[in-house]
């Protein structure tokens, strides 16, 4: 295929422990048990925790499912719009920061240095490996449009060495599209401050946990007037407003890639009725008639299924559309590749994701070094696999151990950039103007 098209839902992030939409309460209650959250976001998780027992006490004539964070945000707006006596002011912003917090607090990644980055690990690995080696595969010619807030896929392409870019406009590199905003995607609530409609993108940091850790952006306040930043979300509401001039450019360009495409993959999406504008979305961009196949993965819920399927005209779907019900992490192992349309012989499992030597990410004077420096160590090549699994179980910290350096080495004398020098994530540019 010349195009392809990846869509993440919630279910993509699951394996990172992202909350689902029935999971914020129970999460929430977790990471306060964990001592997780600043004194600042203990505030509107209390007060969000607050809201759904209120609410709990009081409904005993109609059902809410209060613990969708999304029908509790939707009544905390009713709420504030009736001015009902008994419920605190800014309820829905609390719900909103809660949200922010409990997904940030959530988020667990393996840090930029472990041995998880190095090599294919099927199953047991970082599912966004396969995708990193999807983008570096079609380059320019892959999009990823995400509906998460959160920024496990900036994160892996950091942690794998491959640029990315939030339009492609904006600069080169994979292209990452957020529909609903971004945890990192930073402005000043200061209503006369320049920063107020401004985009700022802070650096990423990995803050460890464990073996894992969270991964947040800077918090520092804004450079103009020193007010707490607040990240461009679109909350998980009925009524989703995608007002700002990032958003609009960042759906106007989902547009035009989905037109474009020929194979499409959604992973983790339900297609929830209330996605009512991702639908739109869907349907305007594949009337350009050009997608000739597409792979849902929603995890064995059969109701996303049923929406999926009804999105197609039935003599599309019965020889077009793929439903599968893995999870993300087996589906990703075994399949993300070739439901894109990229060739089994083009990414060696038993070899590092990069080089990905027989694939078009590499133009000819990069190809050719590759060849070179495989004829010049003789038939064994580079042993790309060997070195990675001696990295792997050998886990080394050390910037002098052998192996590492000599892996460092083959790739800095391709021109490959692998390994990030700092922790922090690096973009493609400090703002969006």
């Amino acid at each position: 295929a010349s195009r392809a098209v990846v869509l993440l839902g919630a279910g993509a992030s699951v394996y990172f422990r992202a909350p689902l939409m029935r999971q914020f309460i129970d999460r929430a209650r977790d990471l306060k048990s964990l001592n997780r959250f600043s004194s600042s976001e203990l505030l509107d998780i209390d007060a969000t925790l607050k809201l759904y027992g209120d609410l709990r006490s009081r409904l005993s004539i109609t059902e809410a499912d209060l613990d969708n964070v999304e029908s509790l945000l939707s009544l905390a707006e009713f709420l504030e719009l009736a001015n009902t006596a008994g419920f605190q002011a800014g309820a829905a912003d609390r719900v909103r920061r809660f949200i922010e917090a409990v997904i940030t607090r959530s988020i667990q990644m393996p840090p930029p240095g472990s041995p998880l980055w190095v090599g294919q690990h099927g199953a047991g690995g970082v599912p966004h490996q396969h995708l990193v080696t999807a983008l570096a595969y079609y380059r320019d010619d892959l999009t990823v449009i995400t509906l998460n807030y959160d920024c496990t896929v900036e994160y892996s392409c950091h942690c794998m060495g491959m640029p990315f870019t939030y339009n492609r406009k904006y600069g080169p590199g994979a292209e990452i599209l957020k529909l609903h905003g971004s945890n990192n995607w930073m402005q000043c609530p200061t209503e006369i401050c320049p920063h107020n409609t401004d985009l700022l993108i802070p650096e990423l940091k990995h803050y460890p946990i464990d073996e894992a850790g969270t991964v947040e952006p800077d918090g520092d306040p804004c450079p103009n007037c020193g007010a707490s930043m607040r990240p461009l979300i679109v909350p998980p509401t009925w009524g989703k407003r995608f007002d700002h001039t990032v958003l609009e450019e960042t759906w106007s360009r989902a547009a035009e890639c989905l037109s474009q495409a020929e194979v499409f993959l959604s992973v983790g999406y339900s297609l929830p009725i209330a996605d009512a504008r991702v639908r739109d979305l869907l349907t305007i961009g594949f009337a350009s008639g050009n997608l000739r196949h597409a792979t849902v993965v929603t995890g064995g819920d059969s109701a996303a299924d049923e929406r999926w399927s009804l999105l197609f005209r039935s003599s599309w779907r019965d020889s077009r559309l793929e439903l599968r019900g893995e999870t993300y992490e087996n589906f990703a192992a075994s399949f993300l590749g070739q439901s894109i349309s990229i060739p089994r012989s083009a990414i060696d499992m038993g070899q590092l994701l990069l080089p990905i030597g027989r694939g078009p990410c590499f133009d000819n004077d990069t190809k050719a070094a590759l060849s070179k420096a495989e004829a010049d160590l003789g038939a064994g090549g580079l042993e790309w696999g060997s070195i990675a699994r001696i990295w792997r179980l050998n886990q080394p910290n050390d910037e002098k151990h052998e192996t590492t350096r000599a892996y460092r080495k083959a790739l800095s004398d391709l021109g490959l950039n692998w390994f990030p020098e700092t922790p922090n994530l690096p973009t493609h540019g400090a703002h969006f103007p």
